[in-house]
């Protein structure tokens, strides 16, 4: 219990210092956050757990998103260093071994995770890794919220973009 409160509050101070460098949506702050997040689950605070987790989750999707599909310039100026990207990759698998076990394999919380590491998976390297994690995630986000939902179209369109960017590449 003493060791627990110990963590948190160094934990706490550490997320506080490193928001006040990077601003709370840095991907530099997701291992803190799941280090955060994997105390809770210690403590048996699942909903705060998952929170955690799923700020994560949020801060990688729209990271590689905005920066590395959507813009049209060269973002070269701002190299992430690798090791975020190895990070973040082991971190989402364990997420998405937790949500499965925790909500079953077809929850949204799922399907997000297992986009968002898809976007990791292709920022590395693995296109057709990628493009599958990316496929299953749609066919979730089709079936549990039908295809006209935001969350639908944004996996379609990524997916889209992903696959026009391949093709050009092996023309």
């Amino acid at each position: 219990q003493d060791a627990h409160k110990k963590a948190l509050d160094k934990l706490t101070q550490g997320i506080y210092q490193e928001c006040k460098e990077h601003g709370p949506e840095s991907i530099y702050l997701c291992k803190s956050y799941f280090y955060m997040g994997q105390l809770f689950q210690q403590a048996q605070q699942l909903v705060s757990a998952k929170a955690f987790f799923q700020k994560i989750i949020q801060i990688w999707k729209n990271h590689i998103i905005q920066n590395d599909l959507m813009i049209m310039a060269e973002y070269n100026q701002i190299e992430i260093p690798l090791i975020l990207y190895d990070e973040a990759e082991k971190h989402l698998s364990i997420i998405l071994h937790w949500f499965r076990e925790e909500l079953g394999g077809y929850d949204n919380a799922c399907a997000e995770c297992l986009f968002t590491q898809s976007l990791v998976a292709y920022k590395r390297g693995k296109i057709a890794e990628a493009l599958d994690g990316m496929r299953t995630a749609l066919q979730d986000y089709q079936n549990n919220l039908g295809i006209y939902d935001r969350k639908t179209i944004e996996v379609e369109r990524v997916i889209q973009k992903i696959e026009e960017q391949y093709q050009h590449h092996h023309e």
